[in-house]
């Protein structure tokens, strides 16, 4: 079927577009394209992991959760006393050991096959051939790409654990990531991942609930077991995936539709809706940067004082959504309003897929291991995630663990609709910058009238607000390539200005994007950030 499949990792994107050839469609497509993405960038995602993804189809759309959730075994207080801080960016909660976000007692109950298996039944083709590709991929082995080895060697924030902490942290981990000598394999080298082949195999052959109820499942709970974690084989037994309603708005006269809470999809409609009280930005202008840093701030705020797993928290979606909270918002912009203190919260291990067809399907799906947590379990080649690295480790707040409770998260997988139709697909991995960066793809596209090649080469701002007293704007992370006319106007604003040191920082999102005209033609562009990616076509 005639299609697109954009993705991070270009053998993600050809394997996406062959099975629209084999007469897949959109979800085919997404499902493939994420299991090679566990074999060609397993920081970033596995079999393990987690996610949400937005999709549409002729006449509908819905939104897919399936976010790791803490362990049966985890308590509201179990970590109050050794709590260290968070660090400067990214939130990340800190203690000694580094329980939260590496070891066993990091991973939370995974979701992604099960979500996978859910989104299938929108599919063409049988589930072993959409697993085929990727365990061939695993078994046969490839040229490591330099994209999977970026985040082993960059330089953690003070307190956290290194790259390398993570590929040496359990046999088969290191086995995976070392050489034979036991040095860290490099960009170049030949890579393959026979147990994990074997295992997506097992999985093509025996279905998703072998993950949840069969003997993957033992050994999972076994090795968590192992090494003092908290999730059990009964709440992989438990586990279900959640459908809803994507969180809508409106900018330019679209329909924007995004991820649920506890994902950020309702702080990229708040930010939309802000900036639709305002004339349309021009890209690369001073005061466009001014205009997005404000609308990021107060979506930022909003996010840390309500937004949290909605099957614990009362959520205020359709207050924090409406045009009420947007105008109230414009206007403190407008009297320059400080906002009181911003906690962040991000995730490093993250990758994303989008995908349309001739038919109308379309598919922004965002799965990540949070920041792998050096957990492979043995002789399956299954990376578990971190996802208890973003949790109030206080009890008593909105995000603070419960078992089974999801902790919020960045991701912003987004479909936005001109009438009935799919117009803009796309989503990011990038911490809390997935969704700033899902923000300003969009509004290049529609008020800057970018291709999408340039809307995902623009030059990008993040800010997530400021301290308690601090400067009125906060902080605002700029990349190299924002002129200094735009600094300047930032700084004039009351923002303290944070300059990156590359031009096309890695953190600040990775988009893939798909822009769909009125006639039904399509294009597609993947972010250049952290090596760029590739739009596969198929045109049968």
């Amino acid at each position: 079927m005639r299609g697109v499949v954009v993705a991070p990792q270009p053998a993600a994107a050809e394997i996406g577009a062959e099975l629209l050839a084999q007469g897949g469609n959109a979800f085919d497509a997404a499902i493939g394209a994420a299991f090679a993405q566990m074999v060609t960038d397993p920081q970033m995602c596995g079999l393990g992991g987690f996610g949400c993804a937005t999709y549409a189809w002729p006449g509908g759309c819905q939104h897919l959760a399936f976010h790791a959730r803490a362990g049966s075994r985890a308590t509201p207080d179990m970590w109050a006393a050794d709590f260290r801080g968070r660090t400067e960016l990214g939130n990340y909660t800190l203690f000694d050991d580094h329980r939260s976000n590496l070891g066993h007692t990091s991973v939370g109950t995974p979701g992604v096959v099960a979500g996978l298996a859910s989104l299938h039944s929108r599919a063409q083709l049988p589930w072993a051939q959409l697993i085929e590709p990727a365990a061939k991929l695993a078994l046969d082995g490839f040229p490591a790409p330099e994209f999977a080895f970026e985040s082993l060697r960059r330089l953690p924030q003070p307190g956290m654990p290194t790259g390398e902490q993570r590929a040496r942290c359990t046999p088969d981990s290191a086995s995976l990531w070392c050489r034979a000598d036991g040095s860290l394999k490099q960009p170049g080298d030949q890579w393959a991942n026979p147990h994990l082949g074997e295992t997506l195999k097992r999985l093509a052959r025996a279905g998703a609930r072998d993950f949840y109820v069969g003997d993957l499942a033992t050994r999972i709970a076994d090795e968590l077991a192992r090494g003092g974690g908290y999730v059990t084989l009964e709440d992989l037994r438990r586990y279900e995936v959640r459908l809803s309603q994507p969180v809508r708005g409106t900018f330019r006269g679209l329909d924007v539709r995004s991820s649920s809470a506890p994902a950020s999809g309702i702080s990229g409609v708040q930010m939309l809706q802000i900036l639709d009280r305002f004339p349309a930005l021009v890209p690369e202008q001073p005061e466009s940067y001014v205009l997005l840093a404000c609308a990021m701030r107060e979506a930022f705020a909003a996010r840390l004082r309500a937004v949290a797993d909605p099957d614990f928290v009362a959520v205020p979606v359709d207050e924090l959504t409406g045009g009420a909270w947007a105008d109230a918002a414009a206007e403190r912009i407008r009297n320059k309003a400080t906002l009181g203190a911003v906690a962040t919260v991000g995730g490093e291990g993250t990758t994303h897929v989008s995908t349309c067809d001739a038919d109308g399907n379309a598919v922004a799906l965002t799965h990540t291991l949070g920041i792998f947590s050096g957990v492979i379990v043995p002789d399956t080649g299954i990376a578990l995630n971190s996802g208890m690295d973003l949790f109030d480790p206080l009890p008593g707040g909105p995000n603070s663990i419960q078992p089974g409770k999801a902790r919020v998260s960045g991701m912003a997988p987004t479909i936005v609709f001109d009438g009935r139709r799919p117009a803009i697909v796309t989503g990011a991995p990038g911490t809390n910058a997935i969704v700033t960066s899902v923000v300003q793809v969009i509004v290049g596209v529609v008020d800057g009238k970018l291709t999408p090649v340039e809307a995902v080469s623009a030059p990008r701002v993040h800010c997530e607000g400021g301290p308690e007293g601090g400067p009125e704007g906060g902080p605002v992370f700029v990349e190299g390539r924002v002129q200094r006319a735009a600094r300047d106007a930032l700084s004039e604003a009351g923002f303290d200005l944070r300059l990156m040191p590359t031009n096309y920082a890695p953190g600040f999102g990775r988009n893939q994007l798909i822009c769909i005209d009125a006639r039904g033609d399509f294009r597609g562009a993947s972010d250049p950030r952290r090596d760029g990616g590739m739009a596969a076509y198929c045109f049968r």
